[in-house]
């Protein structure tokens, strides 16, 4: 079987839903980059311009 993507295997019937791609995978993964990103760059700039 060939290897396809989430969304790709959606129309080629396969038993993952649109819904199960939303709230298994985007969602969550969403979520982590903006918490991720915040938390790194905001301790970065913290570091980067805190020094007197």
């Amino acid at each position: 079987m060939q290897n396809f993507s989430e969304t790709a295997a959606i129309f080629y019937s396969s038993d993952i839903t649109w819904m199960d791609f939303m709230v298994k995978n985007l969602i969550p993964a969403t979520l982590g980059n903006i918490v991720g990103g915040a938390l790194f760059v905001g301790t970065a700039y913290w570091y980067a311009y805190d020094k007197k």
